[in-house]
């Protein structure tokens, strides 16, 4: 892997890459475009009820985001920021303010500049931070720029500059539409608008108004002291529109969507991604050491890799350790993290980390019993806590850990985890751990054990799922444990398809489920859906070993490959048929389930049936027996009449 210290060009600052996976249509190559003032006015009605009609205030983010304390000491620049933000919370709160108040977010943005001449122009990346932008239905646009220094000089010039900067972003935000001959004309109109009717402020908390100066117009100290002295400085210096300001909705989505969503911009055009409020609080409040727990499709195993990116990046001598469960999930971690770009990232299964433990190994993973694999996981962390015994495990020792399934693990993980953890007072070191007791699949008989309470009692939660579509969610609900989960969209995408025509026997499930999977995967190709987007899913790998055996005589024109091969060498005319256990953190657009165990007695197979289920975005086909789809049925606490069954006759 090349050195991080490679020249970069100018590319905007680190990007949210989450997928828009949830899809209404199985046929499309792509998730359906949608635009991005569709997608801000979907989370506004979701998470601002009632913000285009109501007198409330709302913060974006609800909460601030950031820590005031770097190692123990104040952040004073945080520190008034989060006044001002406190600030103009309460103003709102007790004035009852019709307002949106965005807080700090950054932008990079591709600006139109035009040259003397009736067709001369170019582009040029124009980027910074707003502070606060305040779009309020009575008075407007308000940019506030704040800066904590008790004397006004440098910083009031640096904040003003800025200031400007905030109104270039919008007359080009306004332009963007209009043709070549009217933008000079509408950037001269909406500077003067902004001078005029929409003002933009320098905020300086901690400095007096003796110390500025007449001609420094600004908010400082003595308004800031409680939200009655703030009022009083609005009223004589935020003038009121007696019209009400027309462009109040269009301006919301202009300045909330790059709170909730980050545009990345190169050569050959736009790509727009979404990323939850969850996500964003998390990954900018930038906690060293937190678990974080999260059903399937909430963006766990994304946010480990953005922020493993960003450590990475940013601190090319430390060693960064990423440890999971599954191999297919660790070669996708892996493709995230290109050959020659990462060379101080390793990951790494929990089974390779323990070979180093046992240099040669007499039994493979699956012969060894549960005892065996504690043994080893504490024999390593014995090894790691003494420097007199051998190296083993101890070269994986990093400043930076990241687990991601932490619940598959063996009894000990955690202070196996602690113990390769290269802990240190001084400086920064991260150490997030990821998990989900709904998709506790291996291990059976170890829920609790393998989990110290005191971790769940510390975790933060993550309950906005994003990848499943409405119909998915409804029928997946029933396997979910974790309270409070919720959609983070509103796509409801197809029926999920139950096929319940297997026989009683199950061992003619696999063969039957063969002649099942070929007339469905014929269908969806006809339906011009990519082989690749699909993905069949078994109980274990012994059965969909066999299922591929039985596919290859049914039909000799499916491709088949398993999760491994689809990552490390994927051919696209190939659907992926492996285990339930083995996708585990990975989905895919179509995922047939072949006789999943809707078994309610035993919580493994619960959550093994959740996390099939949840590995599609857009269509899930259940092939099971009558038997168990009445089971399902009569367990559900609603029946969803929008999903009927969909039968067919035993072949």
């Amino acid at each position: 892997m090349a050195s991080l210290s490679r020249k970069r060009k100018a590319d905007p600052p680190h990007n949210f890459v989450i997928k828009k996976t949830p899809q209404e249509e199985v046929s499309n190559a792509n998730p359906p475009h949608r635009s991005e003032d569709e997608e801000t006015e979907d989370w506004l009605n979701n998470n601002c009820t009632g913000w285009n009609q109501d007198n409330k205030t709302y913060m974006i983010p609800s909460e601030f985001p950031y820590k005031t304390e770097i190692h123990g000491k104040p952040d004073v620049g945080k520190l008034a920021e989060k006044r001002v933000y406190d600030l103009l919370k309460e103003f709102g709160e007790n004035t009852d303010q019709p307002m949106l108040v965005v807080y700090s977010y950054q932008f990079h943005q591709l600006v139109d500049y035009f040259e003397e001449g009736p067709s001369v122009k170019s582009k040029y990346w124009m980027k910074g931070e707003h502070d606060f932008v305040i779009i309020h239905r009575e008075f407007g646009i308000v940019f506030m720029q704040v800066k904590a220094a008790v004397k006004t000089e440098k910083e009031y010039k640096n904040a003003d500059k800025q200031l400007d900067k905030d109104i270039t972003s919008l007359t080009n935000a306004l332009k963007k539409k209009l043709t070549i001959s009217k933008k000079r004309k509408v950037k001269d109109e909406v500077q003067k608008e902004m001078k005029t009717r929409h003002p933009a402020v320098v905020v300086m908390p901690n400095c007096p108004r003796h110390k500025a100066g007449a001609d420094k117009p600004g908010c400082y100290q003595e308004d800031c002291a409680t939200w009655a002295a703030f009022k009083t400085w609005w009223d004589a210096n935020i003038p009121y529109r007696p019209d009400e300001f027309t462009l109040y909705e269009q301006m919301a989505m202009r300045f909330v969507s790059p709170a909730i969503l980050q545009v990345k911009y190169d050569e050959t055009g736009e790509m727009l991604y979404q990323l939850t409020m969850e996500q964003l609080n998390y990954y900018r409040n930038d906690t060293p050491k937190q678990y974080i727990t999260g059903p399937a499709g909430s963006g766990k195993t994304w946010l480990l890799v953005q922020k493993a990116k960003e450590v990475a990046e940013s601190n090319a001598d430390h060693k960064v350790l990423i440890l999971c469960y599954n191999k297919p999930l660790s070669l996708y971690l892996e493709n995230e993290f290109p050959e020659g770009e990462y060379t101080n990232v390793r990951i790494m299964t929990l089974w390779s980390l323990l070979l180093c433990k046992i240099k040669k190994p007499t039994k493979a993973l699956s012969e060894l019993s549960l005892t065996d694999k504690k043994e080893l996981v504490y024999e390593c962390v014995d090894e790691l806590n003494d420097s007199s015994k051998s190296q083993g495990c101890r070269i994986y020792v990093s400043e930076h850990i990241f687990v991601d399934e932490a619940q598959d693990m063996y009894e000990g993980w955690w202070k196996l985890v602690d113990a390769l953890h290269n802990n240190s007072k001084t400086e920064t070191r991260y150490k997030w751990v990821f998990l989900d007791t709904n998709q506790l699949v291996y291990n059976r008989g170890l829920r609790g054990a393998s989990i110290p309470p005191e971790i769940f009692t510390d975790a933060k939660k993550m309950n906005t799922i994003i990848r499943n579509t409405h119909r998915i969610f409804d029928c997946s609900n029933k396997f979910l444990t974790l309270c409070g989960a919720k959609l983070g969209h509103s796509v409801r995408g197809p029926d999920v398809k139950w096929i319940d025509s297997l026989s009683g026997r199950q061992v003619h499930h696999l063969i039957e489920g063969a002649k099942l999977v070929k007339e469905e995967v014929r269908d969806l190709k006809r339906k011009q859906v990519a082989m690749s987007d699909i993905v069949v899913l078994t109980r274990n790998k012994k059965e969909s070993d066999l299922l591929k055996g039985h596919l290859s005589k049914e039909s000799k024109d499916i491709e088949t490959q398993d999760a491994e091969q689809a990552i490390k060498d994927p051919k696209q005319s190939a659907i992926t048929v492996d285990s339930i256990r083995r996708f585990k953190g990975l989905e895919r657009k179509v995922v047939i389930l072949v006789d999943p165990p809707f078994d309610d007695e035993r919580e493994s197979e619960k959550g093994l049936t959740y996390v099939g289920m949840s590995r599609s975005f857009c269509l899930l086909v259940i092939l099971t027996t009558k038997e168990f789809k009445e089971k399902y049925s009569a367990g559900s606490q609603q029946e969803h009449t929008d999903q009927p069954s969909t039968s067919k006759s035993a072949h």
